[in-house]
């Protein structure tokens, strides 16, 4: 039996003994049937139909063809997800465990369409995907997971804890963080600046600093078409980011970004990444956005990018979506990153009447102690429902 805790920066397993629980179809087999509806596995054409097999505690098989089987080891695998689209997880019940390198286990019963994506290492070291389509009536299934999420919840994986309708038992609190992103202090007068799709559908938003509790604030403005949302907090702030003054921004600038990504997994504290403007521009041309190379992860969205004279251009937004790009070209994209740009979001702030400074691009900084004063400003920002 393995025990799943998520602390507030610490994702702990306590593990006394294996026990794979693999729930099988409604048709009472050991697989479920699948269809290869896209990725970028080279040997499978869209429309093969197969059976997905996930009884095997070492490795992930995908029988089609009747004598043809896909194998893929629980080793090179990066993720999985079940869900309602290709390559996200809408599971709204989930059970994980893990124990000695046996991925954890997410059961589900869904009677509506269901995607399986696996994002894995091929033989040659690339990065390949996999998308299956599993709709059938009834669909009882259980999904080796390597990527565990789930709030402030201890949830056991043992087939005891599976309700009379198949969807496990937990035991969560009474609210639980949802999501998690990054906030920047921007005005001594209390404002944050964070992405707006980071606080949507919050019933509650705390923000959280290094070493600090997390304190209440109240979401001031939104504004849903730039992905941009202003906190407010109840006492002035005296560590606030500045916006560069010159808006310009030139290809091939060195930008430094830091946010909070995967706080659940990660050490305490802020993170820090680096790299350039790798555009002007983001998708289809839109001059609202910035490309940029600093790697990013979940939870950096809302944070600060930063140039040499640790002036905010820019606020992060996303990743490219690689599971929807792999389906549409057949190729994984890698570290292709977006930023809201500064101007953008100065006049955001204008809109709504909030003062802001700014400051000289003309003097650098050294990363470490741009980290140093930024750290101050840049918080968690946890989403409660």
């Amino acid at each position: 039996m393995c025990l799943f805790t998520v602390h507030r920066s610490l994702a702990v397993f306590l593990c006394v003994a294996v026990v794979p629980t693999i729930l099988s179809g409604s048709d009472g087999s050991a697989d479920t049937k699948a269809t290869y509806v896209g990725g970028t596995v080279g040997a499978l054409n869209r429309g093969l139909r197969g059976r997905l097999d996930l009884q095997d505690s070492k490795e992930l098989l995908f029988r089609y063809n009747k004598a043809q089987t896909l194998r893929i080891p629980y080793s090179v695998i990066k993720r999985i997800t079940l869900g309602q689209e290709p390559g996200h997880s809408t599971a709204s019940r989930v059970a994980m465990g893990a124990a000695l390198g046996v991925p954890g286990l997410l059961l589900y019963r869904k009677k509506s369409t269901n995607y399986v994506t696996v994002t894995f290492v091929s033989p040659s070291g690339s990065n390949e995907v996999i998308v299956l389509d599993l709709s059938k009536e009834g669909l009882r299934i259980a999904i080796p997971i390597l990527e565990a999420r789930s709030g402030r919840k201890v949830i056991r994986n043992v087939s005891s804890e599976i309700d009379a309708d198949g969807a496990p038992k937990s035991v969560a609190t009474a609210r639980q963080v949802a999501s998690t992103g990054t906030g920047f202090a921007i005005s001594t007068d209390g404002f944050f600046l964070t992405n707006s799709h980071v606080i949507h559908g919050c019933t509650e938003v705390t923000l959280r600093g290094t070493g600090s509790t997390p304190h209440e604030v109240r979401v001031w403005a939104e504004d849903p078409a730039n992905d941009l949302a202003l906190l407010k907090t109840a006492e002035p702030l005296a560590s606030v980011l500045r916006f560069a003054e010159n808006n310009q921004l030139r290809l091939g600038q060195t930008v430094i970004v830091i946010g909070y990504p995967l706080s659940d997994v990660l050490a305490h504290g802020v993170k820090v990444t680096t790299g350039a403007i790798s555009s002007l521009a983001g998708v289809h041309d839109d001059t609202r956005m910035v490309q940029v190379t600093a790697p990013i992860q979940p939870g950096n969205s809302g944070g600060p990018v930063l140039d040499e004279s640790g002036n905010v251009i820019g606020v992060i937004k996303n990743s490219l979506d690689t599971v929807g790009t792999a389906m549409a070209i057949g190729k994984i994209p890698e570290n292709i990153n977006f930023a809201i740009k500064g101007s953008i979001a100065r006049v955001f702030l204008d809109s709504n009447n909030v003062r802001y400074g700014t400051g000289a691009t003309d003097t650098s900084m050294a990363t470490p102690r741009i980290a140093e004063t930024a750290d101050q400003s840049v918080m968690l920002v946890e989403c409660w429902r």
